[in-house]
């Protein structure tokens, strides 16, 4: 029962996390920033789903098991939902960023270049 529990609040942590930055990604004007948060997104759930295999494998040898199946399959099935939600985020991110985009410059105020009048 406590494996269900951890579990969901692995990928909890994990939803709530991606939630705030897909709002600030969304927001971001330079596509070179862009670019460099969507790797360092990839680096960091890594580094997460590395965090939580250590903790697991500090508190076995402590003595505190938490049965994730054999060889921790149920941390690998983890780390690919977390993987699968990223890119889910990654693209959706993506695409609310270029509506964005094209909503500004089809905005009926916008004028192109100089105008005559009269």
């Amino acid at each position: 029962m406590k494996e269900a529990v951890i579990s969901v609040m692995i990928v909890g942590a994990f939803i709530v996390a991606s939630y705030y930055l897909h709002k600030y990604m969304r927001n971001i004007k330079s596509i070179i920033w862009f670019l460099s948060l969507i790797l360092m997104y990839i680096v960091l759930l890594y580094g997460y789903l590395e965090i939580i295999n250590k903790i697991h494998q500090y508190l076995r040898d402590r003595g505190i098991y938490i049965e994730f199946g054999h060889a921790s399959i149920l941390l690998l099935e983890l780390g690919v939902i977390c993987l699968f939600f990223a890119l889910i985020n990654i693209v959706w991110a993506a695409v609310s960023r270029y509506r964005n985009l094209q909503n500004k410059n089809t905005s009926p105020n916008r004028v192109d270049g100089p105008t005559s009048v009269g």
